[in-house]
């Protein structure tokens, strides 16, 4: 899953990823931020780790690169179902 923001972030800005979320099972996604240009990374959060029972996660990220428009959510390898409140 992508989302596109309505600013651009330069290099080294401090984002905080907050949000209420839960899976249908336990396990983690991963989460990192892209260049609108080919999207390049430009910083990557710490594992999000899922319980089945809604809970806030706030994950920090300096952007590692310029131009951070992109938040891409990796559900990679997670068997279940994710489900964000905000």
């Amino acid at each position: 899953m992508q989302v596109d923001f309505e600013n651009v972030y330069p290099k080294d800005a401090k984002i905080q990823l907050t949000m209420e979320a839960k899976g249908s099972v336990a396990g983690s996604i991963k989460a990192g931020l892209q260049n609108s240009d080919n999207y390049r990374g430009c910083g990557d959060f710490e594992d999000i780790n899922l319980t089945t029972g809604y809970q806030t996660i706030t994950k920090p990220v300096s952007c590692s690169g310029d131009n951070a428009k992109r938040l891409l959510l990796n559900v990679g390898q997670y068997e279940g179902t994710l489900s964000i409140k905000s």
